[in-house]
């Protein structure tokens, strides 16, 4: 309205039609616009157009594995050091390498209760921040394993499975031709490995239908991971091998699934028969229940079959795919793509690059990845014996429920 008035200031004679063409003409907009702000400023509601924001991308999405295992480890460190561990304290000292957290407090905050932290009252009403006690529990169960199968009298071969995701885009320089529709090309690679190097045979490859949230994990089923788990990772390791992956929804197919409150009476007493349980069947359907949720134990399809096969699964604890050695060797797979993107050689399309990077990796490659990680288990033994000193000397009220924020 400002222009209208200003323009109606300096000609007072010129018609109204006139003066909304000479506003419209201004400013940019339609003579309807110009209409309908008028109108809107005679029944006293005119609105001022919303003020555009810009919104800074969300720091929880650019966390990957490595800065996870990087804030862990930070604030366990805090207990060997015998301090507190505080939000403001660990934000500063993650903002230095290698973490470069860009992020703030409440970034923070949100990104270590993902992984598995929280805020636990301790006598006299102060809050400490510890790890859940699943997640310890797993760790150290993890590692024990670990520890009893390489101080055996004949150690079984550990075999790492992992997945990763490559994308043109991500490198720098063409590679192969381009694609007439403009999407960029896209594989899924599966593979395993140990000390011996990658497993002969067990590369597979394949270009995703990416779903609409754009994840490549969304690609992955259980069937597809378990075709590829039969016919070419079990025939070629070698017999009575220790099989290591994280617990990806694709990984951890249960067979026995526990029934809930949908589920008929029968069925949940057949169900609980199934499994070796002998309820009472003059009891309530909501007791049936109980029965089942204080029954633990799962059963994974890909665990029976590698036992079926000789073989044993030992699933990586919740938020630590960084002690798998396969992170360590992806990182070097996708560093030689990225070289080889940037040599001015097109004539390699991008699945050809991949597998001539896969075969560049070498044994020795394994066993310094294994043994980075190796020493990885080795600090955390250390961190979780500093942690248990130290909550041994506070009072820990595990009455009182555990809080997500700190005083």
């Amino acid at each position: 309205m400002n222009v209208h008035d200003f323009f109606r200031s300096q000609n007072q004679l010129l018609s109204e039609t006139d003066l909304e063409m000479k506003v419209a003409a201004a400013t940019g907009i339609s003579v309807r616009s110009v209409q309908r702000v008028k109108r809107q400023a005679k029944e006293g509601r005119l609105l001022s157009p919303p003020l555009v924001r810009t919104r800074q991308s969300p720091v929880l999405g650019s966390i990957d594995d490595f800065v996870e295992g990087c804030l862990r480890k930070e604030i366990l460190s805090f207990y060997e050091r015998g301090e507190i561990p505080t939000l403001d304290a660990l934000l500063e000292m993650v903002k230095e390498p290698p973490v470069h957290f860009q992020g703030g407090r409440t970034s923070l905050h949100r990104i270590i209760k993902n992984i598995g932290f929280q805020y636990t009252r301790v006598t006299g009403g102060r809050q400490i921040l510890i790890e859940k006690k699943d997640i310890v529990a797993s760790r150290c169960n993890f590692l024990r394993v670990l520890d009893d199968n390489r101080n055996s009298s004949s150690p079984r071969s550990e075999v790492y499975i992992d997945e990763t995701f490559v994308c043109q885009k991500e490198f720098v320089g063409i590679i192969g031709p381009k694609l007439k529709n403009k999407k960029e090309m896209q594989y899924i690679i599966v593979h395993a490995g140990g000390e011996k190097g990658f497993v002969s045979g067990g590369l597979h490859m394949f270009r995703p239908q990416i779903t609409n949230r754009g994840h490549y994990k969304d690609a992955v089923t259980p069937q597809c991971f378990q075709i590829w788990f039969k016919d070419q990772l079990l025939p070629n390791i070698p017999n009575n091998s220790l099989i290591i992956m994280d617990d990806a929804h694709w990984h951890s197919n249960i067979v026995n699934k526990a029934p809930d409150t949908n589920m008929k009476k029968d069925c949940i007493i057949q169900w609980l028969q199934e499994n070796n349980i002998a309820p009472d069947k003059a009891v309530s359907k909501l007791e049936l229940l109980h029965i089942v949720n204080s029954y633990t134990e799962k059963l994974y399809d890909i665990d029976l079959i590698a036992k079926n096969c000789g073989h044993e699964v030992l699933r990586l604890p919740p938020h630590h795919d960084h002690l798998n050695p396969m992170v360590l060797i992806w990182h070097q797979v996708k560093s030689e793509i990225k070289k080889k993107s940037q040599d001015g050689k097109k004539l390699q399309t991008l699945d050809e690059i991949i597998k001539d990077a896969v075969a560049n990796i070498t044994e020795k490659d394994w066993r310094m990845c294994m043994h980075r990680t190796r020493e990885m288990g080795e600090q955390y033994k250390n961190k979780d014996k500093a942690v248990k000193c130290m909550l041994e000397k506070l009072t820990l009220n595990l009455d009182e429920s555990s809080t997500d924020e700190e005083d």
